[in-house]
């Protein structure tokens, strides 16, 4: 028998403003991006602040994340102070309400009135989880980088498919390089992505049910898939973790959550300390995490549904235990 659990997308792992509050999901340095893209190396740092923004705190896939900069690309070239006085844009979204309100004023929601990486990611972050939320819903997620960026173009920047500035066979184009370039640039454990879950976002895993996803994770950190067990609440005691340099901590506190944990469930807990909704009485449910924030742990899960990042709100009574990947793998 295997765990289940009644899952939403939830909000982000990091609302307010600033840079991230984790460390970075891309392993590649900007000099080293630089290079690797043919740019300039302020170009390449303000390419892994937004990309690790929207891979940690917000826990998109590589695959949204490559969408969102396409579009960042097309809209300023990555130049936080690029201004479009026209338009009353600025930033590298070019948010209206700059030097006008033609077109709304969306930096009204920024922390400051600067044009900067942090007051704009940070203004990224707040939009994501409030007035565009269905950026993050659909792109978050996404599997394909170029539905992504075509997905960020209409759903953030609000210019329709058929609009001229879309531009989209380049921005799907520009998708599809950073992709390209960062699909292989992920913190194994440090960041909004684990790089042997690349692959199974948007996709149904073994039998679709949440205990799939932490026994593919198992087998591919080596200690073997997981069969037997009796449930995913119970997935701690069941398995001899021990013997391949695995750590079980029973009972964790939010805190004890790591990064490439393999988390799981009380039966009958809630399924997020700021939702109403339980996971299956019976058995519990479990995940990997992607990334933690504060109490604000991301996690790969399936059912309902196909595997996807989802991010809840940690608290100290709701984990039965969580699992530490020998040091050597994390």
């Amino acid at each position: 028998m295997i765990g289940s659990a009644f899952v939403v997308l939830t909000g982000s792992s990091d609302s307010g403003g600033g840079a991230s509050t984790t460390t970075g999901g891309l392993k590649i340095t900007a000099s080293e991006l630089a290079k690797k893209a043919n740019i300039p190396e302020k170009k390449a740092e303000h390419v892994i602040d937004i990309a690790n923004k929207l891979l940690v705190s917000e826990g998109f896939t590589i695959q949204g994340t490559s969408g969102a900069l396409a579009v960042a690309e097309r809209e300023s070239q990555f130049d936080p102070t690029a201004i479009n006085d026209s338009g009353g844009v600025a930033g590298v979204f070019q948010w209206s309400g700059w030097s006008n309100t033609i077109n709304g004023n969306r930096w009204a929601m920024a922390d400051e009135r600067t044009l900067s990486m942090p007051i704009e990611m940070g203004l990224m972050s707040k939009e994501l989880n409030s007035t565009h939320a269905k950026t993050k819903a659909v792109v978050g997620v996404s599997s394909d980088p170029e539905s992504a960026a075509l997905d960020w173009s209409v759903y953030y920047e609000g210019v329709a498919l058929s609009d001229g500035q879309t531009n989209a066979t380049k921005l799907k184009e520009n998708a599809k390089k950073w992709y390209d370039l960062l699909k292989d640039e992920l913190s194994s454990t440090n960041g909004g992505q684990i790089e042997q879950l690349n692959d199974i976002i948007g996709k149904s895993i073994g039998s679709g049910q949440c205990y799939a996803i932490s026994s593919l994770y198992a087998e591919r950190l080596n200690f073997g898939p997981l069969i037997g067990g009796i449930s995913a609440s119970a997935i701690g005691q069941d398995y001899n973790w021990s013997a391949k340099g695995w750590e079980v901590i029973t009972e964790p506190k939010a805190t004890d959550v790591r990064a490439g944990d393999i988390v799981n469930w009380k039966n009958g807990a809630l399924f997020s300390a700021d939702q109403s909704i339980k996971v299956d009485s019976v058995n519990g449910h479990t995940g990997v995490v992607a990334s933690v924030s504060g109490n604000l742990i991301t996690v790969y899960s399936q059912n309902p549904g196909p595997a996807q990042l989802v991010t809840i709100t940690g608290n100290d009574t709701m984990f039965s235990s969580t699992i530490h990947p020998p040091k050597n793998l994390s």
